[in-house]
């Protein structure tokens, strides 16, 4: 048997196993265990998705939003056990303390957002005609789907993988990054640059501008909101 197939009934045990474990507490004494057994769940499952891409370094700019679930899940554990264990007198404290600093953290949340989307925006236009810099004529392999919703509705998005030989190897390469755009056709080839010393770095003119100019746009307008806010802040107490 693959390695691979023992690894998903592992994991189908323990994920059915860990439902039952959910019903089963909840009718008992230690259904204060809940959270916790739901976020561990948040927090193996976010292991199994974000490991490989560790290892295989194939990181999206989308693909770091998937830190947030381990969070989700390292949090319930802790109020499941803070809600256990801690006093009357915390939990109210702890209430007071949120309700101070629940305008920061949206503030904050919003600041953090927009500067992530312009750091990814310039990463996709500036820095990479930077280290990019060797033109080379790649072949559209591949165009890969994946749907989206938006606006209640689910359409198709699209994302190119191109090959081409450089050094006498061959690469293959894609930045797993999908839009709704259907400006590539599989078996034409395209102009691309590569980093002549990381080949598997690259970008693509058109594609990279488009996807660039959309972050940040995102960016500014995520980093804007909270900007305002504290200046009308700061006016308000002048």
């Amino acid at each position: 048997m693959k390695k691979g197939t023992i690894l998903g009934i592992v994991v189908v045990i323990w994920f059915i196993s860990s439902i039952i474990a959910m019903i089963w507490v909840g009718e008992t004494e230690y259904s204060w265990l809940m959270p916790a057994i739901f976020g561990q769940i948040f927090c193996v499952f976010s292991c199994i998705f974000i490991i490989p891409k560790i290892k295989e370094r194939n990181f999206s700019k989308v693909d770091y939003l998937l830190f947030v679930f381990p969070l989700i899940g390292i949090g319930c554990i802790a109020y499941s056990f803070l809600k256990r264990y801690g006093s009357e007198k915390f939990w109210s404290a702890c209430e007071s303390f949120f309700a101070l600093i629940a305008p920061f953290i949206g503030v904050s949340v919003f600041l953090i957002v927009g500067i992530v989307l312009l750091i990814a925006g310039s990463k996709k236009t500036i820095f990479p005609r930077r280290r990019c810099t060797l033109k080379i004529e790649a072949w559209c392999i591949e165009v890969k789907t994946d749907w989206s919703n938006s606006d209640g509705r689910s359409h198709i998005t699209y994302c190119p993988v191109f090959e081409f030989y450089y050094s006498g190897q061959k690469y293959k390469v894609c930045d797993n990054i999908f839009s709704n755009v259907v400006s590539y056709n599989q078996g034409e080839y395209y102009d691309i640059y590569i980093d002549p010393s990381f080949p598997t770095i690259f970008y693509e003119p058109r594609r990279n501008l488009r996807i660039g100019a959309i972050l940040l746009l995102l960016g500014v307008s995520f980093t804007s909101l909270p900007l305002s806010a504290i200046v009308r802040d700061i006016v308000s107490r002048l």
